[in-house]
């Protein structure tokens, strides 16, 4: 038995230096492995995949209409990229309410709470002509049970002051939605309402969620 052991040890180790011969092959594990994905730190947003709010369509939007208060539109012509963008003029003083929402990612419930103090909403802006004044505009986040929470687009989100026809970044950190002393559900979000106060004329594009860093507002 101590003999056929020793030879088996033999025959093993002649096959590792002489792996043709054995018709042994090795598989190498590459970074495209699926195995390996597996090992791949989780940063950014991690698992959140609802990124997208507004790109191109129309399709998960309310209020694009021409009312005594508001103009809201998809236009083709200026955009940032893509096809459309989304242009607002209003004049709240003309009516009870003006604003216009988006249940992106097709109005599915969207989980936030893993990213409330990780995620902002970003988008671009410019003025529909000229120069123009900071509007004033109140983001709200919907639940699915109603329950409303706000956060006040001002100074602090603009890239650059002040607004004109030059496409900038503005940026809304989601900790700036007070959802805990509201009562939200950040795990079951609907939509975005955007509440237009005052008097405005901007237009915008490309609205996503990304990772927040608090060195890319003022």
């Amino acid at each position: 038995m101590a003999t056929m052991r020793k030879s088996y040890y033999i025959l093993t180790l002649i096959c590792m230096l002489g792996l043709y011969s054995c018709d042994v092959s090795f598989k190498t594990l590459t970074l495209e492995d699926p195995k390996a994905q597996y090992f791949k730190p989780i940063v950014g947003l991690g698992d959140f995949k609802s990124t997208d709010v507004f790109s191109n369509s129309a399709q998960d939007v309310w209020g694009i209409e021409k009312d005594d208060c508001k103009d809201i539109q998809l236009v083709s012509d200026p955009v940032y990229s893509g096809g459309s963008a989304i242009s607002l003029e209003w004049n709240r003083y003309a009516c009870d309410w003006a604003g216009m929402g988006i249940g992106w990612d097709g109005y599915a419930g969207k989980d936030l709470s893993s990213i409330m103090d990780l995620g902002a909403f970003q988008f671009k802006l410019r003025s529909i002509k000229g120069e123009t004044t900071i509007p004033t505009i109140i983001f709200l986040l919907e639940d699915y049970s109603g329950t409303f929470c706000a956060a006040v687009f001002g100074s602090a989100a603009l890239e650059s002051y002040p607004i004109n026809e030059t496409w900038q970044t503005a940026t809304i950190p989601l900790s700036l939605f007070p959802a805990e002393e509201d009562g939200l559900d950040v795990s079951n979000i609907k939509q975005l309402v955007m509440e237009l106060q005052g008097l405005g004329a901007i237009m915008i594009d490309e609205m996503k969620i990304v990772e927040y860093h608090p060195k890319n507002i003022a």
